[in-house]
């Protein structure tokens, strides 16, 4: 889009015109090679090493980067990039206000890393401390059947596990999706059914965190995802 800004060589440069594909960005310093990065949001370049945040919390009402990367020894930049779209297509009735999706012990979210320097494709990698479950608010509910669509980074995944909660405190629970390939700008997608039936009584429980050593609280960070008994469960 037109004002869109890229970096370039650690150098940030405006989009001068938008509706194209290709597009030509004038007075760029000269150098033996080119390395680029875009919609990043508030991440970092240091060096030729973008560092960004990918969020855990996700939906319509979320503002999400969605980074773009180029690297080249020539002037010609092919942006590349690092996400792709897992869209749950989810069948049944009623409306659904929140699903949270869980991976088998990869982070899916959190701080990533690519190297700006690459040949070929990019490899993003997320920190290990990341988190391994994203939460996709859905506002006032989607009425089903819907979409429901969130941002990975590309990778093939042996599969995730879906938690569903409804406008009426429907939860459906453990819901397994196989093995899926989420590709760098593309849409893999998965059928989840909301089917509640009569097994959806709800239990509360208080969960709490000691102190620190200090005496001082500590507090749950928003959005918190708890696993009982195997199944996340949102705070």
């Amino acid at each position: 889009n037109e004002g869109d800004e890229v970096v370039i060589n650690g150098a940030t440069y405006q989009v001068p015109e938008g509706g194209k594909s290709t597009v030509l960005i004038a007075e760029v310093a000269k150098a033996e090679a080119y390395h680029a990065a875009y919609d990043f949001g508030t991440g970092s370049i240091n060096g030729t090493v973008l560092t960004f945040a990918l969020p855990a919390l996700q939906g319509p009402a979320v503002e999400m980067p969605q980074p773009m990367v180029a690297s080249n020894t020539t002037t010609s930049l092919v942006f590349k990039d690092l996400l792709g779209t897992l869209r749950l297509n989810v069948t049944g009735e009623g409306a659904v206000k929140r699903a949270v999706i869980s991976s088998h012990g990869t982070p899916i979210a959190g701080v990533g890393e690519v190297d700006l320097n690459f040949v070929g494709s990019p490899a993003l990698t997320l920190d290990e401390s990341g988190s391994h479950s994203v939460s996709v608010d859905l506002g006032e509910g989607a009425e089903l059947p819907a979409a429901i669509d969130l941002m990975l980074p590309a990778k093939n995944y042996s599969g995730f596990v879906v938690t569903l909660y409804g406008t009426n405190d429907e939860i459906v629970s453990g819901v397994e999706i196989p093995a899926v390939n989420v590709q760098r700008g593309s849409i893999a997608e998965a059928e989840v059914e909301f089917a509640p039936g009569d097994n959806t009584e709800t239990t509360y429980l208080v969960a709490s965190i000691e102190n620190n050593a200090d005496g001082n609280a500590t507090t749950w960070a928003p959005s918190s995802v708890l696993y009982v008994n195997g199944i996340p469960v949102e705070m």
